[in-house]
């Protein structure tokens, strides 16, 4: 009888032993999901706010042909031409990119200039990302091997700068526009 009794014991250890995984696992998922559910939006405004004030990069791309569409270059010069100008990192393999699509269009809509540079595609992907979606950008760069980003200081795709009339970064966003973030940047364009 005391055997038995030590077995189910120990039986009942192995089966505590198992479920600890199980436990663990579960308090994995839930640090997982608090995180997912705060407000990151004081990380992403301290990582940004490190560019605001600053020169943007000089730049300058060429026009592009692609399938009988030219796409125009830009550069530094076509800031001075607005109060604000959008330059938006995207690429037609991102996913947030497809996303943010429809606001940039919006944007564009209201002739806020948005200039965009192509980050590390392939031009025929590019063409057809912009045949289906529209095309919101003033002028395009295409940064077939990633260098300008590196200058830029392009954590991923896709971020937007706010750059001003004098060249200056006046804001940086880090992953897709947001509905909120739209909203905000065409209060700064009607402020105007």
């Amino acid at each position: 009888m005391i055997v038995e009794g030590r077995g189910v014991k120990k039986g009942n250890k192995k089966n505590f032993f198992y479920l600890i995984p199980l436990f663990l696992f579960l308090i994995l998922i839930y640090f997982f999901y608090d995180s997912l559910q705060r407000d990151n939006n004081n990380l992403i405004q301290k990582n940004s706010s490190v560019f605001t004030g600053k020169a943007f990069p000089k730049i300058e791309y060429q026009d592009v042909e692609l399938d009988g569409t030219i796409y125009s270059g830009f550069g530094n010069i076509d800031f001075q031409k607005n109060e604000i100008s959008l330059v938006n990192i995207w690429a037609s393999w991102c996913t947030p990119c497809r996303a943010e699509h429809e606001y940039l269009m919006e944007l564009s809509d209201l002739s806020i200039p948005i200039y965009g540079i192509n980050y590390r595609d392939k031009y025929e992907n590019a063409d057809s990302f912009l045949k289906e979606l529209g095309n919101p950008y003033s002028g395009i760069g295409f940064d077939l091997d990633g260098v300008s980003a590196v200058t830029l200081g392009i954590f991923g795709v896709p971020e937007t700068i706010i750059v001003g009339r004098e060249g200056n970064i006046v804001k940086k966003y880090l992953g897709p526009i947001t509905p909120i973030q739209a909203e905000e940047i065409k209060s700064m364009w009607m402020g105007i």
